[in-house]
Parts: structure tokens; C-alpha cells; sequence
């Protein structure tokens, strides 16, 4: 199966309406590991089914992600903005020569 969406859509939205898109703008390292940087950071959840983002912040939680470290960027069509971090987490990547970086919300 081939799935490129971009634009008016996500691979999330194709997929269907209980899927929740979390840990997609970092490395698998540290998606399960947040506290290997020293500072706080964020992650991001997107999806239509309030039950499953309460389960997938549960498993965060289980990780070490701090509540206030989560943020919920709405219904599955969020998922459209976090797919399209990964070119420019790519060109981070190999600019910085390590993958254990991720994004920090400053109000």
C-alpha cells in the first residue's frame, strides 16, 4: 500500500477516524526516553476519539512526558502539521549530527 498525502490531508485522516497521531517529531530514542534531555520539551497529540488520547497520555506519562509537556493540537486533521515536521526535523538531524533534539513551546 502507498499513502502520500500532503497539503489538504494525513496519512493519519486516510487511515481512519480511531487513529491517534503522538511521537512523530522526534527520535524513537527519545520518544520513550524524554527526560534524556535536561530541559523540558514537547509532544504533540492529535486525534477524534477523546478515550484514546486519554490511553495514549496515560503511556506518555509511563515514558516520563510530564502532563504540561503534552499538548493536544485537536482533532485528527492536527496530524496534518506534525507529519510535515519531518523534513525539517531531517535537515536538523544532519546539520546538528544528532538525533536527541526536539521542540520546547516558549510563551
Amino acid at each position: 500500500m502507498k499513502i502520500a498525502v500532503f497539503g489538504t490531508g494525513s496519512v493519519g485522516e486516510t487511515l481512519g477516524s480511531k487513529l491517534l497521531k503522538a511521537l512523530n517529531t522526534m527520535s524513537c530514542f527519545l520518544m520513550v526516553a524524554p527526560r534524556q534531555l535536561a530541559d523540558s520539551h514537547h509532544t504533540f497529540v492529535a486525534g477524534n476519539d477523546a478515550g484514546a488520547k486519554a490511553q495514549v497520555k496515560t503511556i506518555l506519562a509511563s515514558f516520563g512526558w510530564k502532563p504540561e509537556e503534552v499538548i493536544d493540537v485537536g482533532d485528527l486533521t492536527g496530524a496534518r502539521a506534525t507529519e510535515q515536521y519531518l523534513p525539517l526535523w531531517a535537515r536538523l538531524y544532519g546539520t546538528l549530527k544528532v538525533g536527541n533534539f526536539n521542540i520546547k513551546i516558549v510563551r
